[in-house]
């Protein structure tokens, strides 16, 4: 199963916010689009880093909310993120979020044009689909056999 199996299935534009927007206006936004994160950048060509529920937990956990909600989205955004093309496996990009401590994978074009963000949830289900229809096709052949 490629990247471009799960984006078929999920049907999700990629959500943009830019860098110098307040945390409360991204908290908006994830809400509005319901998202676990959304792509910081000014330029639509290219991500900056990423904003994710994980980085507004740790930060309302250390401070006010009204504090919180006044920073900038990117003094809390990922700047690292793990990137992927639509024509890689699932499982090899499964493996680089693992190593990278991420949730989330941001997909490209060919040309490095963002179109989409992965997150675990979106990978582990791709996966278990995938063992799924195996385990069909094995006990089809085995019922084939007999």
């Amino acid at each position: 199963m490629n990247v471009c199996d799960i984006l078929d299935l999920k049907k999700q534009e990629l959500v943009v916010i830019n860098g110098e927007a307040r945390v409360s206006a991204a908290v908006g936004v994830m809400q509005r689009q319901n998202v676990d994160a959304v792509a910081v950048s000014s330029d639509p060509r290219r991500i900056e880093g990423l904003l994710t529920r994980r980085e507004l937990i740790r930060a309302y956990g250390c401070a006010t909310v009204e504090e919180v909600n006044m920073l900038e989205v990117r003094s809390l955004m990922t700047r690292r993120t793990v990137t992927c093309n639509m024509a890689e496996p699932v499982r090899e990009v499964m493996g680089r979020m693992y190593a990278s401590g991420t949730d989330h994978a941001v997909v490209t074009e060919e040309d490095g044009i963002p179109i989409a963000i992965l997150n675990l949830s979106d990978v582990i289900d791709s996966r278990l689909r995938e063992a799924e229809m195996q385990a069909a096709e094995a006990d089809r052949s085995f019922s084939a056999v007999c």
